[in-house]
């Protein structure tokens, strides 16, 4: 499973998530995603996660996370419960993203249905 609970004991809506994937050079990249904080938010780039029922469903890029997770909560095409973060380097955010969705292929990112 490429994104799971770090600490099985920690039933928390807000508990931290293990990313598990391979980059484009087949080594395997292990980092924590957080919870979106609610609060203190500074604009940073991150690649972000967009869960429902304890599934990633959909991956994204963005340097605004509170704008971003505004237009998804206006926009009834994507479905979900509960938003997670990665913070990157501004000059790595395209791989990143890329290949965190070829390696867990989220069912709303739209680039995979082809």
């Amino acid at each position: 499973m490429p994104i799971r609970q770090r600490n099985k004991d920690d039933q928390s809506e807000y508990a931290h998530l293990q990313l598990d994937y391979r980059d484009s050079n087949g080594e395997r990249i292990r980092k924590t995603i957080k919870p979106f904080p609610l609060s203190n938010w500074i604009g940073l780039p991150c690649i972000y996660f967009l869960m429902n029922d304890k599934k990633c469903v959909y991956v994204g890029k963005t340097i605004n996370l509170p704008c971003r997770l505004q237009h998804y909560l206006m926009d009834k095409g994507k479905v979900f419960d509960g938003m997670y973060y990665l913070q990157v380097s501004e000059n790595d955010i395209n791989e990143i993203e890329r290949e965190i969705v070829y390696s867990i292929k989220p069912e709303q990112n739209r680039h995979l249905k082809n």
